[in-house]
């Protein structure tokens, strides 16, 4: 845990981490500009680089042979890989694209309920 960053209760001191994430700021906006989050912006990119840096805040450890940029830079660019990495997942791709049941057309009649049920009634063959 990064000491100057949490009072004696264990509770973060928030103009402290602000002036982290000023510090960082320019890092994190160009990792963000780097990287394509599918369905999201940089900006969204960008938050999921704040909490790399909140992770690197409550992990870091001064004793460790990394500095705590690098550490922090580390955290925030495997988070935001994390990010991307879950939004390419396929998992949740069918609930993603379905298509609602209850569209109603441009005139404001059901013709996407209309068309999805006479494509689903077998057809009779007329002789």
């Amino acid at each position: 845990m990064l000491h100057c960053c949490f009072d004696e209760s264990g509770n973060i001191i928030e103009e402290e981490f602000n002036r982290l994430v000023k510090r960082f700021r320019n890092s994190i906006y160009a990792y963000a500009n780097r990287y394509y989050l599918p369905g999201g912006d940089a900006d969204d990119l960008y938050q999921w680089g704040l909490m790399g840096l909140y992770k690197a805040v409550l992990h870091y450890e001064a004793n460790e042979q990394y500095s705590f940029e690098v550490t922090a830079l580390i955290n925030i660019k495997n988070m935001m890989k994390s990010a991307i990495r879950m939004a390419n997942r396929n998992k949740h791709k069918a609930a993603n694209s379905a298509c609602s049941l209850y569209y109603s057309g441009d005139n404001g009649t059901d013709e996407f309920l209309d068309r999805l049920i006479a494509a689903s009634l077998p057809r009779v063959r007329d002789f």
